[in-house]
């Protein structure tokens, strides 16, 4: 079936705004060759030539070639059995871009492709042989996917829509149209069918680029490649800015870079832009924020301070330190769930800390202090105090949750606390937490002890005694003492 003639052409289905369907799917019905622009609601097609613009949401389960420019104004759906994506310029789409491949079909990508919106592999394998660029998240699920931070328990702690600190970036792929919601749990359909079963895989020819615009996500794929290939990403260093994450990935020789924005390349910058990785296996790699982010010192300087050591800065550019200051706790008394008050710069809790830092000092509740040989297993010695001398029975451990969310509840309300600069999460320090977690004990004690109360005195005389001699007086008679 062939639509146009020209690229002045327009062909209509219907009346706008509701114009009508568009199918052409039958095995024997031939390919749709369509020139200039065509107008429906929604178009199932099998192989097409494109050259112009399709205005539909456009489901097709064939091969794609184009004279010139292949552009889908709406959303396009790739389905069915494997195919092949070329033009002879490029190919668009003015919103989304997903590909719901029968599982173990390939879709062959030969020529660059854009989306003005989100790009969402969800099952098929993509053979990306051409650079491929998007206006908001990319979105890439396999079979491997898991939502579960184990070390928490909380079940949507690793998803992409999880709960993000006020502020932050957030997850972009979020339908409008409530007649057609989408989530990574299912993908459905214009046709009022879905998708569910999660298989994505990505093998990528060396030097194509993945170039994000906003916020990149992968949970359970595989990607590889034989040579390097590039994920370009924008600063993730700033957490307004977008979020890189890879959750349970297989991925080979791919270096993240940052771009500046559309149609920018990329740069390597290590200090601005690395995706952080949870349980990925990386080989050949660069730029990926893949190593444990953990405590490695900590010691009391004040009977209600500690200094802390992480083993690279915590994100803080925006303050996100003491946003959840209040959520850390100590041992005091019988309350094993005493909050922390702030981080501070300083051990006497007078500056906030303002920037990116790998030290920090974090002060304990107003009035609640520990002793001064306190460490974070023990409360010190019997007969030890705190600095007004008061004997305490707290211990300062750590009690740091990796995610909020309580032990009884099965997902978390706040999945983020404390990250690395590129959101990668600290070690699970908590016993509050779903699955328990261990409190960080090994605090040490390095605070001074305290000068409480002074004395002074005189030792009493002893009267010469001629018979013993030198040996009646001590050296000390009647000397002053302190």
């Amino acid at each position: 079936v062939t639509f146009g003639d020209a690229a002045e052409d327009t062909m209509t289905f219907g009346a706008a705004p509701s114009y009508v369907n568009l199918t052409h799917t039958t095995a024997t019905g031939g390919d749709t060759i369509i020139t200039g622009t065509l107008n429906a609601a929604v178009a199932k097609l099998n192989n097409t030539k494109l050259t112009g613009t399709l205005n539909a949401k456009t489901m097709l389960y064939g091969n794609l070639t184009s004279d010139g420019t292949a552009n889908f104004a709406q959303d396009l759906f790739v389905l069915g059995n494997s195919a092949t994506l070329d033009a002879a310029t490029s190919i668009t789409a003015g919103k989304d871009i997903i590909i719901a491949k029968a599982s173990g079909q390939n879709i062959t990508v030969s020529k660059a492709i854009s989306a003005n919106g989100n790009f969402v592999l969800y099952s098929g394998t993509l053979l990306l042989h051409a650079n491929l660029s998007t206006q908001k998240d990319v979105v890439l699920v396999g079979s491997a996917y898991n939502a579960t931070d184990s070390s928490t328990g909380y079940t949507n702690a690793y998803a992409y829509n999880t709960p993000r600190p006020s502020g932050w970036s957030t997850a972009q792929y979020v339908y409008a149209d409530t007649t057609n919601p989408q989530s990574i749990d299912s993908i459905s359909l214009p046709d009022g069918t879905s998708v569910s079963t999660k298989a994505g895989n990505l093998t990528a020819a060396a030097d194509t680029t993945i170039h994000t615009g906003k916020n990149f996500y992968a949970n359970g794929i595989t990607m590889n490649s034989i040579g390097t290939w590039y994920i370009d990403i924008l600063g993730n260093s700033d957490s307004t800015v977008c979020f890189a994450e890879a959750y349970n990935c297989t991925v080979a020789n791919c270096t993240v870079r940052k771009h500046s924005g559309s149609g920018t390349t990329g740069t390597e910058d290590s200090a601005n832009a690395q995706i952080a990785a949870e349980n990925c296996g990386l080989t050949g790699c660069s730029n990926w924020d893949s190593e444990d982010f953990e405590i490695t010192d900590a010691w009391t300087v004040r009977d209600n301070a500690i200094y802390i050591k992480f083993n690279r800065p915590v994100r803080n550019a925006n303050s996100e330190l003491n946003t959840f200051g209040s959520e850390l706790s100590y041992y005091y008394n019988t309350d094993n769930d005493t909050p922390y008050s702030a981080f501070t710069s300083d051990p006497d809790g007078t500056t906030n800390i303002s920037t990116e830092s790998d030290e920090v000092y974090i002060i304990g509740a107003a009035g609640k202090t520990w002793n001064t040989d306190a460490t974070g297993s023990d409360s010190g010695t019997a007969d030890s105090t705190d600095r007004n001398g008061n004997h305490r029975n707290a211990k300062p451990y750590l009690d740091i949750p990796r995610s909020l969310g309580g032990s009884s509840a099965a997902a978390t309300t706040q999945s983020f606390v404390i990250t690395d600069r590129f959101g990668k999460r600290l070690l699970n320090y908590s016993i509050r937490t779903k699955t328990s977690g261990t409190a960080f004990t090994n605090v040490l004690d390095h605070t001074g002890p305290v000068l409480w109360t002074v004395r002074t005195g005189q030792e009493l005389h002893e009267a010469y005694d001629a018979a013993s001699g030198e040996a009646s007086q001590h050296s000390y008679d009647s000397h002053n003492f302190l």
